[in-house]
């Protein structure tokens, strides 16, 4: 599957931004990436992009040129998460009663579940409701802010009220595969 992140950072200009993001999602030394759950990716967003699978800089929006897309873009993603969020509330009800009656088999079953209920999805829904509001960045962010290194979009927000600082920043465009 494929998902558009977009990666807030600051940088002098869109060439040190595309050039920060790109770095940064290269595996280091020992082969850690920094979005371990994509197996592999396309800056300058990928499919979404005329340039399909090679890295472009083309789509990278700056805030001190386009402030309006800017502000376009980081609506659009809490729009996103707030439907993505609001389906997992609908799951929720019924993943708690399962952890619950998972929890008590744990403790009566020496410390076992039943082969069928090891890989029950319902906890997958509390764990991905934990992790959005956790700002934890998984393939369901869809944002990153590289100089905080979180999901949240919390001090983007605060880093543009400042206007000279806010003139700096950038948002990258990611087709991650996951």
């Amino acid at each position: 599957m494929h998902t558009l992140h977009w990666i807030a950072t600051k940088a002098k200009d869109r060439q040190e931004a595309f050039d920060i993001v790109t770095v940064s999602l290269m595996p280091n030394e020992d082969g850690n990436r920094m979005a371990d759950w994509s197996d592999w990716h396309v800056v300058g967003g990928g499919r979404w992009s005329d340039s399909a699978y090679q890295n472009s800089s083309d789509m990278i929006i700056s805030y001190a040129e386009k402030p309006d897309e800017f502000k376009k873009t980081i609506a659009d993603i809490k729009r996103y998460r707030i439907n993505y969020m609001n389906d997992k509330l609908t799951k929720l009800d019924n993943a708690f009663d399962n952890l619950k009656s998972d929890v008590v088999d744990y403790i009566s079953n020496d410390c076992k579940l039943e082969d069928k209920r090891q890989y029950d999805f319902s906890r997958w829904n509390i764990t991905e409701a934990i992790d959005m509001i956790n700002s934890i960045w998984t393939c369901d962010s869809a944002f990153f802010d590289h100089n905080e290194f979180t999901s949240s979009l919390q001090y983007l927000e605060e880093r543009l009220d400042k206007p000279e600082e806010a003139a700096l920043h950038y948002l990258v465009p990611v087709d991650f595969h996951f």
